[in-house]
């Protein structure tokens, strides 16, 4: 008698066991799928980041000639904000293509198909209307076949003048120190005049055969380059 009770004992806590670590497991499975969801989703996301990251770099990038910047420890100023690029590529469907200016400047100028640029994503990419301004310069100077002459063609988005560095050249921005000498602060050129981690302090120290400009010297107003009126 009392061994049958205590085999229902046994029995009845067994299955209440088993019973619970049912109930357990299902309710671990169903915070993992949560789990799992979530954590797909911000795959997704991530994946989603890097493709618009990818595409945009290939518009905004710099071309393989493009000019490097020397800055001294005390510059704090950047005399351009945006180097072009002719790479861009791929182009895209005409009827997707934007056709004017959210900025008020009209009609984009039309780009040859040979170039292979991806229109779309070159006028959309744009946030500003320096930005825009800065695209249409770098067009017109490639139909006039002149955008060769330069390393660099860069915007100043504080004064809005397209600053053009020519081969050859060094765009510098200077300084006045403690003893009234003019200091450089920011100096920028193509590679093969500027290495990486060259730092010149002094006009004097930049050799005779590189020619040095200032941004007051090769600044260009955009809106009468492209003969636009500011809107």
């Amino acid at each position: 008698m009392i061994k049958s009770i205590y085999t229902r004992w046994i029995l009845g806590g067994t299955a209440l066991l088993i019973i619970i670590a049912g109930g357990c497991y299902l309710w671990y499975q169903h915070s993992l799928t949560d789990e799992r969801k979530a954590a797909s989703d911000a795959q997704k996301l991530l994946r989603q980041s890097e493709i618009e990251k990818s595409e945009k770099s290939k518009v905004a990038e710099q071309a393989a000639g493009a000019p490097v910047e020397s800055t001294t420890p005390t510059a704090e100023k950047s005399i351009t904000n945006e180097v072009t690029n002719d790479d861009e590529v791929a182009a895209t469907a005409e009827e997707d293509i934007p056709k004017e200016s959210p900025f008020g400047l009209g009609p984009y100028p039309e780009i040859p198909k040979e170039w292979g640029w991806n229109v779309k994503f070159l006028w959309e990419s744009r946030e500003t209307i320096e930005d825009e301004l800065l695209k249409r310069v770098t067009i017109k100077m490639r139909k006039e076949g002149t955008r060769s002459k330069y390393s660099s063609v860069g915007i100043n988005h504080g004064t809005g003048l397209i600053t053009p560095i020519e081969y050859g050249s060094i765009l510098v921005e200077y300084e006045t120190d403690e003893n009234g000498e003019q200091r450089i602060v920011k100096a920028k050129g193509h590679p093969s005049l500027l290495p990486p981690g060259t730092i010149y302090r002094y006009a004097h120290e930049i050799p005779s055969h590189i020619k040095i400009v200032t941004a007051e010297e090769i600044a260009i107003d955009p809106y009468e380059y492209l003969g636009l009126q500011k809107p």
